[in-house]
């Protein structure tokens, strides 16, 4: 729970606690639920899951964990980027919560060495529930794609702070256009108190219970990112990708788009995660620039 990690986009994984609740149908099979430990934990009796259920806060030596990697992110002079939570939701609002997310943020501040990769589906708790200090040295992310809570983390994170949007999984079409910092810059567009998102990380849903995701949709993301000049980092195409940009496979004298006959892609990749099976264009993995 406090490691160096497969995902992509990091260095380090850190959970201060473990245990959530779900909030939208983009956690309708969250791998979290049915982790090892928290499956374990089940298994004792222990559940960890839902609004009634209890959290669990991982132990002083994984939390001590993260002032060994500050030192070696500062003798290496790189920041370390370190994914905070992927096993709980670091904006749910539970009393048991408010002294554990406490320590969090003067973790967050006493290591200067590190980039703290915030991610929650409850963007509207980050302002009420997180020290200002802690949001403002931090990458603060929104996983989900609604407007209100995408203006949410705009006005909740302080100009220091980057943000950015975990669109994974990619369920349906996303407009990321109207949110990107250099759209917003020159709109002018006054309801924003931050000047906009920094940065977009898409990917399709992993697992055996995975929903389809057409490239089509993440090609639309890359481009609007592109066009935007903004970083866009997609990780994974997920276990069931699918493909209209080339159309009718099996359908032979068809040849439109129009019949919605699309094709499954079949990767050996079990989460769709290596690059070296996609199409050349969607081989993007971009960092800001503070990286």
């Amino acid at each position: 729970m406090s490691t160096i990690t497969k995902i992509q986009w990091t260095d380090h994984t850190f959970n201060p606690w473990v245990g959530c609740t779900k909030v939208s149908d983009l956690c309708r099979f969250c791998y979290a639920e049915v982790n090892t430990f928290t499956r374990k934990e089940r298994a004792r009796g222990r559940e960890l899951w839902g609004p009634t259920a209890a959290r669990h806060r991982t132990s002083q030596k994984l939390w001590d964990d993260v002032y060994k990697w500050d030192e070696a992110a500062r003798v290496e002079g790189r920041r370390h980027k370190v994914f905070c939570a992927s096993l709980a939701d670091v904006a749910e609002d539970r009393p048991d919560l408010v002294p554990w997310r406490a320590d969090l943020c003067d973790l967050i501040v006493d290591t200067p060495n590190l980039w703290w990769q915030l991610l929650t589906k409850r963007p509207q708790n980050l302002a009420r529930l997180f020290k200002r200090e802690a949001l403002a040295r931090s990458w603060v992310g929104y996983s989900g794609a609604d407007p209100e809570g995408i203006r949410a983390l705009l006005e909740a994170v302080p100009e220091t702070g980057l943000r950015f949007l975990s669109l994974e999984p990619l369920l349906e079409p996303v407009d990321v256009r109207p949110f990107l910092r250099t759209v917003v810059m020159e709109t002018q567009m006054a309801e924003y108190v931050a000047p906009g998102i920094d940065w977009v990380i898409v990917g399709g849903e992993s697992g055996r219970h995975a929903r389809p995701c057409d490239l089509e949709w993440i090609r639309e993301v890359v481009g609007h990112c592109r066009t935007a000049g903004a970083p866009v980092f997609v990780k994974q195409l997920g276990a069931r990708p699918y493909d209209h940009s080339d159309m009718c496979r099996g359908c032979p004298g068809c040849g439109t788009r129009e019949c919605g006959a699309a094709y499954d892609l079949q990767l050996d990749h079990e989460k769709g995660g290596d690059p070296e099976e996609w199409p050349e264009w969607l081989r993007v993995r971009e960092f800001p620039r503070c990286a």
